[in-house]
Protein backbone atom coordinates (compact mmCIF):
# COMPACT_ATOMS: atom_id res chain seq x y z
CA UNK A 1 0.00 0.00 0.00
CA UNK A 2 1.13 3.51 -0.67
CA UNK A 3 0.73 6.56 1.53
CA UNK A 4 -2.88 7.13 0.39
CA UNK A 5 -4.02 3.61 1.26
CA UNK A 6 -4.33 2.32 -2.32
CA UNK A 7 -2.94 -1.01 -3.40
CA UNK A 8 -0.74 -0.49 -6.44
CA UNK A 9 -0.65 -2.99 -9.27
CA UNK A 10 2.75 -3.98 -10.57
CA UNK A 11 1.63 -3.62 -14.21
CA UNK A 12 0.52 0.01 -14.12
CA UNK A 13 2.78 2.16 -16.26
CA UNK A 14 4.60 -0.71 -17.92
CA UNK A 15 4.34 -1.93 -21.48
CA UNK A 16 5.17 -5.44 -22.56
CA UNK A 17 8.02 -6.44 -24.84
CA UNK A 18 5.57 -7.07 -27.69
CA UNK A 19 4.13 -3.57 -27.33
CA UNK A 20 7.64 -2.11 -27.29
CA UNK A 21 8.55 -3.88 -30.50
CA UNK A 22 5.25 -2.85 -32.11
CA UNK A 23 5.93 0.78 -31.19
CA UNK A 24 9.50 0.60 -32.49
CA UNK A 25 8.19 -0.59 -35.86
CA UNK A 26 5.01 1.48 -36.10
CA UNK A 27 6.37 4.86 -35.00
CA UNK A 28 8.78 5.45 -37.91
CA UNK A 29 6.30 3.85 -40.30
CA UNK A 30 3.53 6.22 -39.23
CA UNK A 31 5.76 9.29 -39.35
CA UNK A 32 7.35 8.53 -42.73
CA UNK A 33 4.13 7.17 -44.21
CA UNK A 34 2.12 10.16 -43.04
CA UNK A 35 4.68 12.58 -44.43
CA UNK A 36 4.82 10.83 -47.81
CA UNK A 37 1.06 10.49 -48.09
CA UNK A 38 0.23 14.10 -47.24
CA UNK A 39 3.07 15.44 -49.43
CA UNK A 40 1.94 13.45 -52.46
CA UNK A 41 -1.71 14.26 -51.84
CA UNK A 42 -0.90 17.98 -51.69
CA UNK A 43 1.09 17.85 -54.92
CA UNK A 44 -1.64 15.97 -56.76
CA UNK A 45 -4.35 18.27 -55.43
CA UNK A 46 -2.35 21.35 -56.39
CA UNK A 47 -1.75 20.00 -59.88
CA UNK A 48 -5.39 19.11 -60.36
CA UNK A 49 -6.54 22.50 -59.10
CA UNK A 50 -4.23 24.35 -61.45
CA UNK A 51 -5.18 22.13 -64.41
CA UNK A 52 -8.95 21.82 -64.00
CA UNK A 53 -9.83 25.14 -62.37
CA UNK A 54 -7.12 27.24 -63.98
CA UNK A 55 -5.95 28.64 -60.65
CA UNK A 56 -2.30 29.54 -60.81
CA UNK A 57 -0.18 28.60 -57.83
CA UNK A 58 2.36 31.02 -56.40
CA UNK A 59 4.56 28.43 -54.72
CA UNK A 60 6.93 25.92 -56.24
CA UNK A 61 6.34 22.17 -56.11
CA UNK A 62 9.25 21.81 -53.71
CA UNK A 63 7.77 24.25 -51.17
CA UNK A 64 4.35 22.57 -51.39
CA UNK A 65 5.90 19.13 -50.86
CA UNK A 66 8.02 20.28 -47.89
CA UNK A 67 5.11 21.99 -46.17
CA UNK A 68 2.79 19.04 -46.61
CA UNK A 69 5.48 16.55 -45.58
CA UNK A 70 6.01 18.45 -42.33
CA UNK A 71 2.27 18.43 -41.73
CA UNK A 72 2.05 14.70 -42.45
CA UNK A 73 5.01 13.93 -40.17
CA UNK A 74 3.38 15.89 -37.36
CA UNK A 75 0.17 13.93 -37.87
CA UNK A 76 2.08 10.63 -37.88
CA UNK A 77 3.91 11.61 -34.70
CA UNK A 78 0.60 12.48 -33.04
CA UNK A 79 -0.92 9.13 -34.01
CA UNK A 80 2.18 7.25 -32.82
CA UNK A 81 2.12 9.08 -29.48
CA UNK A 82 -1.56 8.25 -29.01
CA UNK A 83 -0.77 4.60 -29.76
CA UNK A 84 2.03 4.64 -27.19
CA UNK A 85 -0.27 6.25 -24.66
CA UNK A 86 -2.92 3.59 -25.23
CA UNK A 87 -0.31 0.86 -24.70
CA UNK A 88 0.89 2.59 -21.55
CA UNK A 89 -2.62 3.07 -20.17
CA UNK A 90 -3.71 -0.52 -20.66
Amino acid sequence: MDSFGYIRSQNIGEISQGEKSALSILTPTLIIGGAAYVAMHGLIQSGMTSYFLGIQRNRSWKIIAKRNAALGAAGGLFIASMLGYSFHKN
